[in-house]
């Protein structure tokens, strides 16, 4: 194999994978079946026919696009978000946030806003909202003027708090399944380099050969699938349980793991583990009632 031949090459829709030297170099039809704007075949796969791509072109083509999507989902959401906390700034000053004589330096984007950066409100920047990620609440600082604390009750207020929490939940939600993705593309790194890949709490992928006989028959502590991660979850200690990629820790309504129960009882790590569907509507619910 010549140095300019990629290592490894996989098929676009079968599970073939192999070196160059077994791939059909010649690609008949090309212009109508490679997209121009796409990653440039190798050949065709020998067991199917259809095109085979470098590896790691591949890789690059995922991360691009997973880049570029989740830069479109921050400037979506933060248009929205933007929208609304000047509509909840009128509300609770009288002034137009947007005329530059109240306080005009909110130039933040929706990630530092989501990370707990004040927005400051135009009366002079005295009084100030913040979202707490670990709640999904929008808060106002307790230094507020006093104005604006007895407006913050209104029912025009409240349905502004409440389109924002939305739109600040909705992008918390699609971070984690960006963030669910990537733990999907390192997988199949994985895969392709014959590494066992199961995440361990606290240390990382296990960087073993596959298969790897500490971690192959690995069930999930929830649903019993195979296992790919230990769970991270910290209490007094690491919780360590074995789980799927579709289940998580317990979270109660306040937002916490609730604890970490001890590994050497199994019915306790099973019920302190549930799908992260689970988890998203249970607090859902809470929240709904507290409303």
């Amino acid at each position: 194999m010549s140095p300019a031949e990629p290592k490894i090459i996989i098929c676009d829709n079968c599970e073939w994978q192999g070196p160059f030297c077994e791939v059909r170099s010649a690609i008949p039809d090309y212009h109508e079946r490679v997209d121009a704007d796409g990653p440039t075949p190798c050949g065709e796969c020998p067991d199917c026919r259809f095109l085979v791509y470098d590896a790691s072109v591949t890789k690059r083509e995922a991360k691009k696009e997973q880049q570029h999507r989740q830069n479109e989902n921050e400037r979506k959401a933060w248009m929205s978000v933007q929208a609304d906390l000047w509509i909840l700034d009128a509300l609770l000053t009288g002034k137009d946030p947007r005329d530059g004589r109240g306080y005009p330096e909110n130039v933040i984007d929706i990630e530092k806003f989501l990370s707990g950066e004040l927005w400051y409100l135009s009366d002079g920047g005295y009084s100030r909202v913040y979202f707490n990620e670990e709640h999904c609440l929008l808060l106002l600082s307790s230094e507020s003027r006093k104005e604006v604390l007895e407006c913050w009750e209104e029912h025009s207020v409240s349905q502004v708090l409440r389109r924002i929490q939305r739109s600040m939940r909705e992008y918390v939600r699609q971070l984690t399944k960006i963030e669910a993705e990537r733990v999907i593309t390192e997988r199949w790194e994985g895969h392709v380099n014959g590494l066992c890949n199961f995440r361990i709490a606290g240390v990382g992928p296990c960087e073993m050969r596959r298969p790897c006989g500490k971690h192959k028959d690995k069930k999930c502590v929830s649903c019993d699938k195979p296992a790919t991660q230990e769970c991270p979850e910290t209490g007094q200690f690491v919780c360590g349980a074995p789980l799927c990629d579709d289940c998580e820790h317990f979270i109660v309504e306040e937002g916490h793991n609730g604890g970490v129960c001890p590994p050497s009882n199994p019915v306790d790590i099973r019920a302190w583990h549930v799908t992260k569907e689970e988890n998203i509507h249970k607090i859902a619910r809470a929240r709904e009632l507290e409303s």
